[in-house]
């Protein structure tokens, strides 16, 4: 929505005139119903749920999961048992433990600055959020702050997910500013980590596929220092063209899980190299 905005405005000119040449974004929230709806046929791709139980779901529930039938006994019935499977599981990285919390909660009223210490025997409890603790730490630091040029004053807590704005979300669907975008001549560049259950790279797929683009370079490994970093596809319409990604093994902010592979594939991007 904000590259539209700055588009238009070019394009009205409006100053100061923006350079504008294209734009990025990773694992979007983008069709929110399509977005959620898509976490079934995801888990059971990566090996989540039962063959018995998708196909169930998928034909008892006519391909709808998030707002079903209430009076659909079967297909009630079947979501249960994959909510059985899934439930446990940390969605933005599905191979990661799931901890206390969920995102946008308050981090220090759920997380003691203990588990820093914890022993070697207690290895087992290790989960990624222990790590902001540090960066609550670093950020909070009156000497950090002043060298940042905080002003005094102005900020009295730094929070790593700042939720206490005061913007109301009603929009649930931009697929439209997409489609809007690619009659432009811009590049994007569009990434998921594969190990996301938040935003299913495929619920991405999906929506990139509406916009009806050509495929100017077919699905295919991509690489970093020899090994397979994940997959790509790209897409053109006239001088429109976007690139999406997969990172593998990523979840959810993908580069904070594959540093090196997420640096690489922004890199050549604006460099304009192929993946």
């Amino acid at each position: 929505m904000i590259v539209s905005e700055i588009s238009n405005a070019n394009e009205e000119g409006h100053m100061p005139h923006m350079s504008l040449r294209g734009y990025v974004i990773g694992n979007p929230v983008t069709d929110l119903h399509n977005d959620e709806n898509s976490k079934i046929p995801y888990a059971h791709r990566m090996g989540l749920i039962s063959d018995e139980y998708y196909e169930g779901a998928k034909s008892s529930c006519q391909g709808e999961y998030v707002d079903p039938d209430p009076n659909n006994a079967q297909c009630i019935y079947y979501l249960r048992l994959i909510e059985e499977c899934k439930g446990k599981l940390n969605e933005p990285q599905i191979l990661e433990p799931k901890c206390g919390s969920t995102w946008g909660h308050r981090f220090f009223e759920d997380i003691s600055s203990d588990v820093l210490f914890l022993s070697s025997q207690q290895e087992e409890m290790w989960c990624r959020k222990y790590g902001y603790i540090l960066s609550y730490i670093w950020a909070n630091d009156p000497t950090v702050q002043q060298a940042l040029h905080i002003r005094k004053g102005t900020k009295t807590e730094w929070r790593r997910c700042n939720k206490t704005l005061a913007l109301d979300e009603d929009v649930t669907n931009v697929v439209e500013y997409h489609q809007f975008l690619s009659r432009k001549g811009y590049q994007a560049l569009i990434y998921s980590g594969d190990h996301d259950m938040v935003i299913p790279y495929i619920g991405t797929l999906e929506w990139i596929n509406s916009l009806n683009l050509t495929v100017d370079d077919n699905w295919r490994p991509w690489f970093v220092d020899g090994q397979v970093a994940g997959y790509t596809e790209k897409y053109r319409h006239y001088e429109f063209a976007l690139t999406f990604a997969t990172i593998m093994g990523a979840g959810h902010t993908a580069t904070q899980y594959k540093t090196k592979q997420c640096f690489a594939m922004v890199e050549r991007w604006f460099s304009q190299y192929q993946l």
